[in-house]
């Protein structure tokens, strides 16, 4: 009987020690998937930062203000800590366009989707909206394909139409020169390499469901 009950205890023990040695390799192993994902979100924010780094830079030193502007798909794709960042990059500056999007918002948004088809068949070029403002259009690709694009706006046609919202705002915050289209191309180009990385490396695809698991683990 004694022999019975020493063996069942070895038995046991083993038994238990297996299931430590079990959780403590899981553990391990969570603790590395969480160093690699940690790790992941610093270079993630990394490259963010270069980003809006550079677009700040544009505008301070060369005075272009950019704004990036991306389909709600491939936007929403990224984790929302760069949305979060980017997102104060979605917009123009400029006194006219913040007046013409207050009171026409939809129509700004519609503009947007006709720029994104229009850049299928492009590489950059000018481009009049529905208010009157001359913005040099860059087209930004992932993959081969259009995911957006980064805008230089603050100018303004030569002969005004019907559809300016407020001439006298148009005329003082818009400039009337010709857009260089050349020295933008040269100035927004590394944005297409930034951008093109930041998609490949860190956007969601709708078809990788163990990604985008993950992806809510990460942000949650």
């Amino acid at each position: 009987c004694l022999k019975h009950c020493i063996t069942s205890l070895t038995v046991i023990i083993i038994v238990c020690y297996n299931h430590i040695i079990f959780q403590m390799c899981k553990l391990v192993f969570l603790c590395k998937k969480i160093e690699i994902w940690c790790n992941r979100g610093r270079l993630m924010i990394t490259l963010i930062h270069t980003i809006i780094s550079y677009l700040q830079f544009l505008e301070v030193n060369c005075g272009i203000a950019v704004s990036i502007h991306f389909g709600a798909d491939n936007f929403y794709s990224l984790p929302d800590s760069a949305v979060l960042e980017l997102k104060r990059f979605n917009a123009h500056k400029n006194p006219y366009c913040i007046l013409v999007k207050r009171q026409f918002h939809n129509q700004c948004i519609q503009t947007q989707h006709e720029i994104r088809s229009k850049c299928c068949s492009n590489t950059g070029f000018c481009h009049i909206c529905h208010a009157g403002v001359k913005q040099y259009i860059h087209p930004l690709y992932h993959g081969g394909n259009v995911i957006g694009f980064a805008a230089v706006c603050g100018f303004r046609p030569t002969h005004p139409d019907n559809h300016i919202i407020d001439f006298s705002a148009w005329e003082h915050y818009l400039s009337p020169g010709e857009i260089p289209d050349s020295v933008y191309a040269c100035a927004l180009s590394p944005l297409d390499i930034m951008v093109d990385k930041l998609f490949s490396d860190y956007a969601i695809k709708k078809s990788d469901e163990y990604t985008q698991i993950l992806h809510y683990l990460n942000e949650y």
